[in-house]
């Protein structure tokens, strides 16, 4: 008698299946670090378009930004500056719902993440003398 029967037998079927979960196990880790590391990329991107929009807005008069109400010696002259941010908004093009930015005193800036950069590290633009420099952390 002939045996015709076709399939996998349960330990080919086992040895699939454990070959498989080994490939995730390492790969799974590796695709959540690229997903984050991007992620850091696109906001150090946005931040540093904040920056430049900053130190562009004197030179910049088609947005409303002139040296007589933007100037990067006094970004935000005061904590509630809210000229200043929106006019900086339309310079540097970002999306309000991935970041938000706020006067933190006299020539300084905070950019804090919202959505997708909600976990990232708030960042302080600080310019002085016709140079911006950005600081990361809490």
């Amino acid at each position: 008698m002939k045996n015709n029967k076709k399939g996998f037998t349960l330990i080919e079927l086992l040895a699939v299946i454990v070959i498989l979960a080994i490939i995730m196990v390492i790969a799974v880790p590796q695709i959540l670090n690229v997903i984050q590391s991007s992620r850091n990329s696109a906001w150090k991107s946005n931040v540093k378009l904040i920056e430049e929009g900053i130190e562009l807005g004197e030179a910049t008069t088609t947005t409303g930004l002139t040296s007589s109400n933007f100037s990067i010696s006094t970004v935000c002259t005061t904590a509630s500056d809210t000229s200043i941010v929106d006019s900086l908004k339309s310079v540097a093009d970002i999306s309000s719902d991935d970041t938000e930015v706020t006067c933190a005193g006299a020539g300084s800036v905070k950019v804090t993440g919202k959505g997708q950069f909600a976990n990232q590290p708030a960042a302080t633009i600080t310019c002085t003398n016709g140079n911006c420099s950005t600081t990361y952390g809490g």
